[in-house]
């Protein structure tokens, strides 16, 4: 999941030469580009399979759970970081000319990834505690309220 040693790769590939010229003639950074983009992209989804699969429900061990948060917080911080760092390489080719596939996506996951991360392990675990403690409101409740509140 670390791309960044490609991003470096990218880096010395770009090295001594100017923003304006970085596109002509350059489809190996281009290429280069695309293909962390698609990496990127590729770990994004890895990483939200990895939630769907392994995330701790309300009825896991509090311990357990903690720690398993903690460990997909982690993981999605450090992408979320690398991909930063991607989308401002792509981001330079596109300017000069040379738009990089897919980095709208890349742009999109990485602002839900950025979203993600403002609820931390912490957040989550309070959360859960709530719904152990019968302090949630049922998502149906929720909808039946809301459309109730848009008809008035």
């Amino acid at each position: 999941m670390k791309d960044m040693t490609a991003v470096s790769l990218f880096d010395v590939l770009a090295r001594d030469k100017p923003e304006t010229n970085i596109a002509t003639g350059e489809s190996s950074l281009a290429s280069l580009a695309e293909k962390l983009v698609a990496a990127a992209l590729a770990d994004w989804e890895r990483l939200k399979e990895y939630e769907q699969e392994f995330g701790p429900g309300v009825e896991d061990d509090p311990a357990i759970a903690r720690d398993v948060l903690r460990s997909m917080y982690n993981m999605l911080r450090e992408w979320a970081e690398d991909a930063d760092q991607i989308l401002g390489r792509a981001r330079k080719l596109a300017a000069a000319g040379r738009s990089a596939p897919k980095i709208e996506a890349l742009e999109d996951a990485y602002c839900m990834a950025c979203a993600r991360l403002k609820l931390t392990p912490e957040d989550m675990m309070r959360a859960m505690e709530q719904v152990r403690q019968g302090k949630a409101i049922p998502a149906e409740e929720l909808r039946n309220e809301l459309r109730a509140r848009l008809r008035a």
